[in-house]
């Protein structure tokens, strides 16, 4: 078939995608376009642009912010919150990577699939940006001075995000090695900036950036889906690539030539002023090479990775765990560069431990290049890779989008991206070099014979946040000494003039350009998840019916509720130990070959569903989740069988190290997830629901690991788990979920009847657990962070409502237009939300917010904003149109049973769930306004955290009950 403008570079069949491949140029424009189309619905377009940085001030992503704030044909200030305000996508985003910017989107409609094209191709190709200067301001940085006797400060959306991005030291890390293995390369340079270089950038840099990339000759536009190639194809060409001449854009990465000598790098990262810096320093092994010849080698690095790094008893990792030198060792390999990286790290370490690090790490991969790993080990890890290769689960990102940015791995450097895509050759390509010997061959090739190596330490400075504000405030005061009064009034007018162009609306002209479905693109009818539920002995069934690829899901789930509080941490700790220590019949190294071998995978996690209206109850399960294909379910149960009755936790060494690598990675995710930690912190003031999550994987737990740690009660801990696991390991209140074909569901669940009778048919006695009881605590942790999150909640069940579907409208509302506007657009924090639960919990979040008590403010406000809420009718659509987005979300079929289960456990019905839809799309702005009295009797029970930056919690902390500080 020929494509009018376009010349056809290649076209083939993607059997890893179920489609036909299309590489094309547009012949006039220059734009790459490559084509994946399917019988997928869940339709995805991606244009991406090589952005290489030149520097530190975040160019390419503040750009990445701006383009979306107003363009040529849709001029308002928001069109991207506008598209999520008011469509049905499945996805909608922007992402800045070191050298390429991309704007994916994704929608099951086929007219707001083209929307969301149209508004995203306008957005990057013509976007206001040269001629509002106040969207460089907004997104970027800008002065601020309120009045003459003030303080100057900066603020802007990027400038905090990238203050929060500055305060985890794991970023930190990751950046600081591009750094050391890429000097004086594009990505030797922060593409996200750096918060001290991005109040340097220019608005002559700004607008000369997206002259010089944001061309359809630098672009790579990415279609998947049932879609229509030839209309998708032909409205480009007429609405924009024919517009556009072919020009060179020089955005090539060049090569960088390889190390001579290994370069050393010293670098600093922040912790509280009161944090003890013994041991806390990272140590980074760093190697980068050029692009592997073909899709197998990178597979192989890959699998690689994870026999050194990543699996149960790898064996660099448990070399260097031996030496005690460290609490947490990981690794990372990282393709999706012009040139790879590979990083072996230490954290928590001491540099005195550098040359100890160095020597063992080369022993060992020496050691494993001469005797390589046992066949069996390898063949687990590559079936490791290959069935999540089958599976193709992303979750909730549409398989489109994590495709376009797979391709990207080899096109944006002009390969072959078709070659991502041949996983079959790959993994035949793999298995016969471990045939060969070929494969252990890539730690010389790649590794060990590799000159391009950076050591880089990492070291915590306990008085860096302070010399850090203290800088600033300096800088500022200096540049404040060399401005006149009339500056400084100008200033002010400044600040003002921006506060208040962000707070005026758009004009209903511009609102109406952004293009808008109707009510009848929407099914009135709920799709029901449907599911069958019977009990049997003291247990119940939860049985979901779905085409699976001939994948088997299953699910067991212990009811762990009535456990004292003190052993909650435990069920918990458990989840991180099974399947990773020793059982009766194996080591652990064994037995992850053997779930590698023959499942997709083995896990525990701990679940606590709320109840439908009910925030005083819930319920607790331990779930043990595994999967398999319909051939291999009898080893599977059998090592179910071993891991929930064998395991052993008498191997204190493998404990401790466990323990420390559970205690580490939650440390990271306090603050990276702040705003999660936050909301669900103030609402276990008073929630049953989040007072369990809390105890089970919030600070509490976190303090719990800490105490293990500090007072070495391993012994104990070890005595208490295989008491704790006897309790809650039984049949009664067990709940057991099946997700699969039909054809597998009867002998599924004639074998899983098979493993249960090898648990007790009662629960153990247990202590009479010590009523819960509840505590408006409203607390301030201190962090060494440079930004705030938080949280505001509340219980709207115990002032006498009950969920309905308005809240969900509502919950839309105030996100993306009451939070958006004064959290993020005025306040400059990256992200602001709401929610109502159907548990009764309403919360308020931010998300790397400059701001404590402002923030509070501004959320105290929030009933007046609602009870004046005035909307015309376009307007409320767009809003119930939003608001189903995030009902009607396609779902994968492990999604699915996963819905079914949540969906009865919480005690909704499928009535409710089409009573919630009739009431969205039935809401007017009586429900809405009406709603203002419930969010103010929850706002004034007034439940408040904040996790955020020392001084800025000490200076708010008349807003708090208890002051702590967090120590990481």
């Amino acid at each position: 078939m020929e494509y009018r403008n376009y010349k056809i570079i290649k076209e083939e069949r993607i059997e890893a995608l179920n489609g036909l491949g299309l590489l094309l140029e547009h012949e006039k424009s220059g734009a790459r376009i490559m084509v994946i189309k399917n019988d997928d619905e869940n339709k995805t377009f991606n244009i991406i642009f090589r952005t290489p940085p030149k520097d530190d001030t975040g160019l390419p992503h503040i750009l990445e912010h701006s383009v979306l704030c107003g363009s040529r044909k849709y001029p308002v200030k928001d069109p991207f919150v506008e598209l999520a305000k008011g469509s049905l996508n499945t996805f909608l985003n922007a992402m800045t990577y070191p050298d390429k910017t991309m704007y994916p989107v994704a929608s099951c409609n086929n007219q707001d699939f083209r929307n969301l094209m149209d508004v995203y191709m306008d957005a990057v190709l013509y976007p206001n940006i040269y001629k509002d200067p106040r969207i460089l301001q907004q997104e970027g940085w800008h002065y601020e001075l309120e009045d003459l006797e003030g303080d100057m400060t900066y603020n802007g959306v990027v400038y905090n995000e990238m203050k929060g991005a500055s305060s985890n030291p794991e970023q930190v890390l990751f950046r600081q090695i591009q750094t050391a293995l890429f000097p004086n390369h594009p990505y030797g340079y922060d593409s996200g900036g750096e918060p001290d270089a991005i109040t340097d950038l220019t608005q002559e840099q700004f607008v000369d950036f997206h002259k010089t990339y944001y061309h359809p000759s630098n672009s790579y536009i990415f279609l998947y889906g049932d879609l229509d190639v030839v209309e998708q194809l032909t409205w480009l060409d007429d609405a924009y690539l024919n517009d556009f001449e072919k020009i060179k854009v020089d955005s090539e990465l060049v090569r960088v030539e390889p190390f001579k000598t290994r370069n050393h790098v010293t670098k600093s990262y922040a912790v509280g002023q009161e944090t003890n810096t013994d041991n806390k320093a990272y140590l980074s092994y760093n190697v980068a090479f050029d692009k592997p010849g073909s899709q197998y080698e990178h597979l192989g690095l890959e699998v690689m990775e994870y026999l050194l790094l990543d699996a149960p008893g790898a064996p660099l990792k448990e070399a260097l765990l031996k030496l005690n030198i460290a609490e947490d060792i990981f690794g990372s390999y990282d393709s999706g560069l012009r040139q790879p990286t590979f990083s072996i790290i230490a954290k928590n370490t001491s540099i005195e431990n550098e040359a100890l690090f160095v020597e063992t790490i080369e022993s060992v991969l020496g050691k494993i290049a001469l005797e390589g790993f046992s066949k069996r080990k390898i063949e687990a890890a590559i079936n490791y890779f290959e069935f999540k290769v089958r599976e193709a689960d992303f979750g909730q990102y549409p398989k489109g989008v994590i495709y376009s940015i797979k391709a990207l791995d080899t096109w944006l450097y002009d390969g072959d991206p078709f070659e991502n895509f041949a996983y079959d050759e790959a993994f035949r390509q793999l298995r016969e070099s471990v045939e060969n010997g070929s494969f252990i061959s890539l730690i010389s090739t790649y590794l060990l014979d590799n000159p391009h190596t950076a050591l880089l330490r990492l070291i915590p400075d306990a008085q860096m946040l302070a010399k850090k504000e203290k800088q600033l405030k300096e800088k500022l005061n200096q540049y404040g000494s060399t401005l006149t009064k009339e500056d400084k009034l100008a200033l002010i007018e400044g600040t003002k003039a921006l506060k208040k162009h962000q707070a005026e609306p758009n004009a209903r002209e511009d609102l109406e350009k952004i293009p808008l479905l109707d009510l009848v693109d929407i099914k009135k009818e709920a799709t029901p998840i449907q599911y069958e539920v019977f009990k049997e002995e003291g247990h119940e069934w939860i049985l979901h019916k779905t085409f699976t690829n001939n994948i088997v899901y299953m699910r067991l789930l212990f009811d762990f509720s009535p456990l004292t509080f003190e052993e909650l941490p435990y069920v918990s700790l458990l989840t991180r130990l099974l399947m990773r220590m020793d059982t009766k019949q194996h080591t652990y190294s064994e037995l992850s070959d053997e779930i590698n071998i023959h499942t997709g995978g083995i896990n525990a996690d701990t679940s606590v569903y709320g109840m439908n209206n009910e925030p005083d109850t819930c319920q607790t399960k331990f779930e043990v989740k595994f999967k398999c294909l319909s051939e291999k379910m009898d080893e599977t149960l059998a090592l179910v069988k071993e891991v929930l009755t064998e395991s052993v936790f008498t191997d204190l060494d493998r404990l401790k190290d466990l323990i420390f690598e559970n205690k580490s990675r939650l440390s990271t995710s306090l603050t990276s997830g702040g705003h999660t930690v936050s909301i669900n912190r103030c609402s276990s003031y008073f929630n049953i629901s989040a007072y369990y999550k809390e105890a089970l994987d919030g600070i509490s737990y976190y303090e719990f690991l800490e105490k293990v740690v500090s007072e070495n009660l391993f012994e104990e801990v070890s005595n208490k788990l295989n008491e704790v696991l006897d309790k809650i390991t039984h049949r009664e209140n067990l709940h057991i979920l099946v997700n699969t074909e039909e054809r597998y569901m009867v002998p599924a669940k004639e074998k899983l009847l098979e493993l249960i009778t090898v648990f007790p048919e009662k629960a153990i006695t247990y202590e009479e657990s010590t009523p819960i009881t509840f505590e408006v605590l409203n607390e301030g942790f201190k962090t060494a962070s440079k930004v705030q999150y938080c949280a505001l909640a509340g219980d709207y069940v115990k002032e006498g409502y009950l969920y309905n579907g308005h809240m969900k409208v509502l919950q839309t509302i105030m996100s993306l237009d009451y939070m958006w506007k004064e959290v993020r657009v005025k306040g400059g924090a990256y992200g602001g939300f709401a929610g109502f639960r159907r548990n009764g919990q309403f919360f308020l979040g931010s998300y790397r917010d400059p701001n404590l008590s402002k923030t509070y403010e501004i959320y105290k406000a929030l009933p007046d904003y609602i009870k004046n809420l005035k909307l015309d009718d376009r307007e409320l659509l767009k809003y119930i149109i939003g608001t189903m987005s995030n009902v009607d979300v396609p779902l994968t079929p492990q999604m699915k049973g996963e819905r079914a289960l949540g969906l009865y456990l919480s005690n909704v019905s499928k009535e409710d769930e089409q009573r919630e839809r009739d009431e969205i799309l039935s809401t007017t702005q009586d429900d809405l306004t009406a709603l203002g009295q419930l969010v103010e009797a929850v706002i004034r029970q007034d439940f408040f955290c904040v996790i955020g930056n020392e001084s800025v919690i000490e200076e708010g902390k008349d807003l708090f009950v208890t002051v702590k500080t967090l120590n990481q």
